[in-house]
């Protein structure tokens, strides 16, 4: 990313916040110290926020240093390639207990997702499946979700609850688990090179959430865990309840439900139907799938799919197809991911273009190298990817993948596809498609104030777009 590129971001976003504040160039200049001209400047872009301008902003106004910075791009032309060799460079041996235990690689990555992609060689032979065996030296368990491709003969060990359990891996097995799960991995054979694809991944409380709970403190951070209740979804009642400080009698008379079927719900020895979620979104004015619990599909923290389980597809469809899609391990709990398999099929027609609002990993792990493509506005691009090469593509960028050259019988062309949401999801996903493009575009590059001064104001509805269509809707 230029220099320039950065400055115009950061006017970009200084705006924003003096927008927020409500203060105009005079009113932030003085509040800062500083002329009203070097405050044009940094807002014109023709200058950078010295440090000093920003922490008397931080001293002033209820902001951080850290909210005038933008993210540095590293992505601009769409894709972030890393060939083999470059990671050989970054090879490193982690050792435990003093011994050789895991040599990691690293990944293409990105400063834009939350993706944290590794490959890791396992160095500790084991001869057994004992989750207990003294060979095994175990980690703490990290932040990070984490989805894990195994290539070899492998054992995989996971703690949960203080119980501890070994799962026997082979090539093309696959496996998710949760955060803060400490687990570790050795390999069964020694002759053969036995290695995992560890793709970990921020969740919901990665960035901006995770600073907040940091700020908070541990005591005030775990009670978002909402713990004390008897169920999830009394727990989710009573923490929306809360929030607008309605008294259960308040619930009660809003909803229309039956005194004893409102005690049930809040104490969570009932379980509210369908109906009964619709009265109490009502009730406290809040959508339905806020009060619904996730269920937990994964046991002991985690969710295996073995090969001989993984279910495939042909995309983008059976009459003309341009790959095989294989699902790999997941979970409901992480939604905002996916993990596939993707063989690129044989065939002279053109590919078929993947597009989503994920990040994307990809990993070729085949035999035979792969071109991949993808388009921006300066028109199409493309650059091969050979077995062990690495890309991460960002979101809602074109892009597709085709034979290099002629596949002989017995060559694999796979690529290991990890997706994962950035920080415009879920419920931000939902904000976003509300306000439109319109808005979006201006969240993205609005540099003016937010007030004419002249006395004017816009003739064009910046939600409009959002509007059209969703009469007769209900909020949900």
């Amino acid at each position: 990313m230029t220099a320039r590129t950065t400055r115009r971001r950061s006017n970009v976003i200084f705006r924003s916040l003096m927008n927020d504040l409500k203060r105009d160039d005079a009113a932030a200049a003085a509040d800062l110290g500083v002329s009203l001209s070097s405050l044009r400047e940094v807002l014109s872009g023709a200058a950078e926020a010295s440090p000093e301008m920003l922490r008397r902003a931080a001293e002033v106004w209820p902001v951080s240093e850290r909210d005038f910075l933008p993210l540095r791009e590293d992505a601009e032309d769409g894709v972030v390639v890393m060939r083999d060799r470059d990671a050989a460079s970054s090879a490193r041996i982690i050792q435990r207990r003093g011994r050789d235990y895991y040599e990691y690689f690293d990944s293409a990555m990105s400063r834009l997702s939350r993706i944290r992609p590794e490959k890791i060689r396992m160095m500790v032979h084991v001869e057994d499946s004992d989750a207990e065996n003294p060979a095994v030296c175990w980690n703490k368990g990290h932040f990070l979700y984490q989805f894990t491709y195994f290539v070899g003969d492998i054992n995989y060990y996971y703690e949960w609850k203080g119980r501890r359990y070994c799962a026997e891996m082979r090539t093309g097995d696959s496996v998710y688990g949760l955060p803060y799960a400490p687990h570790s991995f050795t390999t069964r054979d020694p002759a053969c090179t036995a290695y995992i694809l560890a793709i970990t991944f921020g969740g919901r409380l990665a960035g901006e959430p995770q600073l907040e709970l940091n700020a908070l403190g541990p005591e005030q951070a775990a009670r978002f865990s909402l713990h004390e209740a008897a169920s999830d979804q009394a727990a989710l009642l009573r923490a929306h309840a809360e929030s607008g400080s309605y008294t259960v009698e308040q619930v009660l008379s809003a909803s229309g439900l039956a005194r004893e079927r409102m005690r049930a719900l809040w104490d969570g020895s009932a379980v509210a139907t369908d109906v009964e979620l619709r009265q109490l979104s009502r009730a406290l004015e809040t959508p339905v799938r806020q009060l619904m619990p996730e269920p937990d599909d994964t046991s002991c923290g985690v969710r295996f799919v073995r090969r001989e389980q993984v279910v495939s597809w042909l995309y983008p469809d059976a009459a003309a197809p341009s790959y095989r899609i294989h699902r790999l391990a997941h979970s409901i709990t992480a939604a905002f991911s996916r993990g596939v398999e993707l063989e690129v099929l044989p065939g002279d027609r053109a590919a078929a273009r993947l597009e989503h609002g994920m990040h994307e990993f990809a990993y070729n792990h085949g035999s035979v190298p792969i071109v991949v493509g993808w388009s921006t506005r300066d028109g199409d691009h493309a650059t091969e990817l050979a077995p062990g090469d690495s890309m991460y593509c960002r979101p809602f960028v074109p892009h597709w993948f085709r034979h290099a050259r002629t596949t002989g019988a017995g060559q694999q062309t796979k690529i290991l596809l990890l997706r994962a949401a950035g920080t415009v999801w879920g419920d931000a996903w939902i904000e976003a498609r509300r306000l439109g493009e319109r808005a979006l575009r201006r969240v993205a590059d609005d540099d003016e104030p937010w007030y004419d001064a002249t006395g004017g104001g816009p003739r064009e509805d910046a939600h409009a777009q959002s509007d059209a269509g969703t009469e007769g809707r209900t909020a949900d």
